[in-house]
Parts: C-alpha cells; sequence; structure tokens
C-alpha cells in the first residue's frame, strides 16, 4: 500500500525551528538561535496572533519549504491597520510546487490589510511573476546601498564565489565574519540638537511621535516605544 504524501502547507510551529534552521543554513540568510526564533515568534507585539510562517513538507516529513511572516500594527487617519510582511522564502530545489503553495497562502491570510514581500532574489523572482505580482511602482526599481565595512563585504564577495564554484556544500563551514556595531557616538558628537535614545520603552517623546504619525494620510508602521524596544532586543544581533 503507497504511502500518503505529507505536502500539506501548516502554520509554523516551534518543533520546526532546527529544520527552518537547515534550509537557512543552505542559502546563507542569516542564522537564528533558539532565542532568537522564539523573540522572532513568540514576543512581537504586533503579531496578532497570526501564524509566524508557514512550511511545507516532503513525503519523508521534512520541512521543504518555508515562508515567515512579519505582522505588525501600522496607522492611517487614526485607524488601525495590520500589515503582513512575507520574508526568508526559501525551497529545495525541487519544490517549486510546495513553494506557491506556502506564497499562497501567505496571500490569502485573512486579518492583515496588507500583505507584501521583502524577499528579493533570482529564484523567487520566478516564482512571484507566475503568480503575477509586481513590484510597488515607486520603489519597486530603488535599491539604496552605501560601505560601511569594506574588508567585511570584500570577504563576504569572495566567500559567495567559492561557495559557488565548490557547489554550495562546504564553505558555509567557514565562520560568519563578524560585524561588530557601527561606532556612531563621534557622529553624534557632532550634532548638538541629535540624541540618543538607549531605552525607547522610557521615552514620551517617541510616544508623543508616534501618536502624531499615527494621525496622518499616510500609513506608517508603528514606531511605539514597544514596538521599537522590541526591534532592539533581537537576541542574534
Amino acid at each position: 500500500m503507497p504511502q500518503p504524501t505529507r505536502d500539506a502547507v501548516r502554520p509554523v510551529t516551534p518543533e520546526d525551528f532546527p529544520q527552518i534552521a537547515r534550509l537557512l543554513e543552505r542559502v546563507w540568510f542569516a542564522r537564528r538561535s533558539a532565542a532568537g526564533f522564539d523573540w522572532l515568534c513568540s514576543q512581537n507585539p504586533g503579531q496578532s496572533h497570526l501564524p509566524t510562517g508557514w512550511v511545507a513538507e516532503d513525503a519523508r516529513g521534512e520541512v521543504c519549504a518555508f515562508v515567515g511572516n512579519f505582522v505588525q500594527r501600522g496607522w492611517q487617519h487614526g485607524q488601525p491597520h495590520l500589515i503582513a510582511s512575507g520574508h526568508s522564502f526559501i525551497s529545495d530545489a525541487n519544490q517549486g510546487g510546495r513553494a506557491l503553495g506556502l506564497l499562497k497562502t501567505c496571500l490569502r491570510q485573512e486579518g492583515p490589510d496588507l500583505v507584501h514581500s521583502l524577499t528579493a532574489n533570482a529564484f523567487s523572482s520566478r516564482l512571484y511573476s507566475a503568480m503575477h505580482l509586481t513590484p510597488y511602482p515607486v520603489t519597486g526599481a530603488l535599491k539604496l546601498d552605501w560601505m560601511t565595512q569594506p574588508l567585511v563585504a570584500a570577504i563576504g564577495a569572495l566567500s559567495w564565489r567559492a561557495h559557488g564554484l565548490i557547489g554550495q556544500t562546504l564553505i558555509r563551514r567557514i565562520p560568519d565574519v563578524a560585524r561588530p556595531a557601527p561606532r556612531i557616538d563621534r557622529a553624534l558628537e557632532r550634532q548638538s540638537d541629535v540624541v540618543r535614545i538607549v531605552h525607547p520603552e522610557n521615552d514620551t517623546r517617541l510616544a508623543a511621535f508616534d501618536l502624531e504619525l499615527r494621525k496622518g494620510p499616510r500609513l506608517f508602521a508603528e514606531r511605539s516605544p514597544e514596538a521599537l524596544q522590541w526591534r532592539l532586543s533581537d537576541p542574534d544581533d
């Protein structure tokens, strides 16, 4: 009797984190520790009880594709909205059908007023065009970048090239290059009207600024002290 296939798309559970980490490792996405997964999936104040992502399983029950679902509150004319951002979209190379199922599930989720993707890479773009998705008209062709650590960038470029030349199997064993936090204190000293905010949750000015933004005609992602404090508390940064 043939074994049933396990190809249904389902929400992420904590038991999936090790296999999601394997997918992240394969494509050189940022690594997530157990604490990092907990921060992203359990502590986000804007998630609003919506799934933190979805996975698809192959016939052996192994996670073969994943898309994250980062949800945040947005405000326009004083009215709240939910904004869902698909992220870390990864699929095994032979799982195109299941990958499409993941994207459709993310796009069709109930609750958010806006669903969009933060993933832009050559493999994903083929799937997006197949689903007739288009980039934002103003920012779709816009890319901003600036060089802050030339040595780190050069080592990363060489590592990527070697990664491809040897079949994408061994180079990931090289430890990640440490990326120290940018030294901004000297720059701040030259700006008499700029003050560094270390603890957003205790800053009443941020709360007032967020409330003012909520009243405007543009849709703004929430910048409350609670939301900013959560963003700054990523244990993997």
